[in-house]
């Protein structure tokens, strides 16, 4: 697929003093989110319902199949590609400074929801993982597309290091191997033993998955990034051969690496948990791409769903609200159902509170505007919530 031609510079309009207004907000961008935040809630009910993939039978099994393949990488890696262009956008507005001070607010924030809530938390990662995003969005486009090919080069020697490293600093523990057993936090510990768990765990557990994964995430962000730049993401329209090339490249191999992750996370030995990681990495990947350039072709068709629109413009706070939903059901400070369910009503009950985020989205959006969470970020970011 040949890129796009695009200026090496974002326009020279003058920026606007705030945040994009609600009315100006680009449709594919939150069409993407809205979707990626329910895939990754799918996900995430593994951990919060403390099931073992490997051991689903039956209806149980067939879930995990299918989430497997379909959803499994997928959603964090649309989010971190979004978040790459979600930053080249504050960049090209605002400049460095009002950058740097969004990843600073986004990491005050997941640190809070990582302490408070839940130790699966992504924006604190994120945040850390972006800096580089801060120089490097002086390249051209063109730049940031060799940017994510050397971080992608870097990213398939990243595990072999990482291992290393956490043998040399943790001895027999690995890097980002919680100090406490799950477990034992999610359906055993207070509420407050269980913050005070994670609080000393932070710094540790992030380290770990930033060092493993965040050269990958990187160059997601940096494909993003460029997507932004390039104006795929503003005119889709002006783009439809090129996201009509990602839609079938993305489908054509990404359903069967996501296949072959499926399986292997239905083999009980070692090696296959091995193997599912670069599975797990290629497939969320590829399939990230096609459902990208098919959501796109729905948009320039003018079929976007806008109630997925309006959730993914309450992206923060449907995220927050997942894990505060979640750990209310699963943990220990809540119902205690923790390792009681199996894949399938775990993907159902995700289901089920996805849809009513949506629809709670399709009310709020429309009389309020921006969402709680959304406010907050405003605030710490441009000094106003409103």
């Amino acid at each position: 697929m040949t890129t796009p031609d695009v200026p090496a510079s974002p326009p020279t309009a003058p920026p606007p003093a705030g945040a994009v207004p609600l009315q100006a907000r680009d449709t594919l961008p939150d069409l993407l989110r809205g979707v990626a935040i329910g895939m990754i809630l799918l996900v995430n009910m593994q951990d919060f319902a403390g099931f073992a993939v490997w051991q689903q039978h039956g209806l149980d099994r067939a879930a995990q199949v299918l989430t497997d393949t379909l959803v499994n990488g997928k959603g964090i890696s649309l989010f971190a590609m979004l978040f790459g262009a979600g930053a080249a956008t504050v960049h090209a507005r605002h400049g460095t400074s009002r950058l740097a001070r969004r990843l600073g607010a986004l990491l005050l924030l997941g640190a809070a929801h990582f302490v408070l809530i839940w130790h699966g938390d992504i924006m604190a990662q994120y945040a850390l993982i972006a800096l580089p995003l801060v120089l490097l969005l002086h390249l051209p486009p063109r730049g940031l597309l060799v940017a994510a090919a050397a971080t992608a080069a870097a990213s398939v020697f990243a595990p072999t290091g990482v291992v290393a490293l956490g043998t040399l600093v943790s001895g027999v523990q690995q890097l980002g191997e919680p100090r406490y057993a799950p477990t034992e936090v999610s359906a055993t510990l207070p509420y407050l033993n269980a913050v005070q768990a994670r609080a000393q765990d932070l710094v540790h557990t992030e380290w770990g998955v930033i060092t493993y994964g965040g050269t990958w995430l990187l160059t997601l962000m940096l494909l993003g990034a460029y997507a932004q730049r390039a104006g795929l993401l503003s005119r889709p329209h002006e783009h439809q051969p090129a996201w009509r090339a990602v839609m079938l490249v993305g489908f054509g191999f990404g359903v069967p690496t996501s296949v072959v992750l499926a399986l292997l996370n239905g083999v009980p030995q070692e090696w296959a948990d091995y193997a599912a990681d670069p599975a797990r990495f290629v497939s969320g990947v590829l399939l990230a791409f096609g459902y990208a350039g098919a959501l796109a072709l729905l948009v320039v068709r003018g079929r976007a769903w806008l109630p997925l629109v309006q959730a993914g413009r309450l992206s923060l706070t449907t995220y927050l609200t997942q894990s505060v939903v979640m750990t209310f059901v699963f943990y220990g400070w809540g119902l205690r159902q923790y390792g009681t369910w199996g894949a399938a009503a775990s993907l159902l009950l995700g289901l089920v509170v996805y849809a009513a985020q949506v629809a709670f989205a399709r009310w709020y959006v429309p009389r309020y505007g921006r969402g709680p969470m959304e406010r907050v970020l405003r605030w710490l970011v441009y000094g106003r919530a409103a």
